[in-house]
């Protein structure tokens, strides 16, 4: 596995610094998955009050020291607290990894998350050594598809009773982007 697992790497962007999610995070944690306008589009796991943020950053922990994803704290510069968080998860060793994001509401439509997403980008082809990277989207998030299209990701289909959620099983469009595309665009 890619070196990128030795230290949790820090990022950094013209705004924004994308930092290792720890428990000082939990009350914007919670602030982000108790938001409808941001739960409705992604299955998060219930929460009633800021301690069950434990267990999510407790998660992200165990992906990044089991090498299977990475998922960032997204900072704005100079500021403590986080607006959001993205990364990746099910990352097989030099092949693929599922692109994952949230950001809180208020910071929707200025530009963040293109701007982290670019970076991420980046880290998972040059540092992690992916060739392919998907994204699973639920239909209705048209917001996150434009910003995937942007970025050189082809939808690939429609994904049919792909998760379980909220006991129903949903579906979700697929999006990927594999290395050779991303190259054509950012050599």
């Amino acid at each position: 596995m890619p070196h990128a697992f030795d230290s949790f790497p820090v990022l950094h962007t013209e705004r924004l610094d994308l930092i290792e999610v720890t428990s000082s995070h939990t009350p914007d944690l919670f602030q982000l998955v108790t938001d409808t306008r941001v739960s409705r589009f992604f299955n998060v796991m219930p929460a009633t009050q800021v301690n069950d943020m434990e267990k999510v950053v407790d998660r992200f922990r165990k992906m990044y020291a089991d090498k299977t994803g990475i998922r960032w704290a997204i900072q704005l510069k100079g500021a403590t607290n986080i607006i959001g968080t993205i990364g990746f998860y099910n990352i097989t060793d030099k092949h693929r990894g599922v692109l994952a994001y949230a950001i809180l509401p208020e910071y929707w439509n200025k530009g963040y998350v293109s701007e982290a997403l670019k970076e991420v980008l980046r880290f998972g082809f040059k540092e992690l050594e992916l060739r392919r990277v998907d994204a699973e989207i639920r239909p209705g998030n048209i917001p996150s598809e434009r910003v995937l299209l942007k970025y050189g990701f082809t939808h690939e289909g429609l994904l049919r009773q792909w998760v379980l959620w909220n006991g129903e099983y949903q579906n979700m469009n697929m999006y990927a982007l594999v290395v050779n595309d991303w190259m054509v665009n950012n050599a």
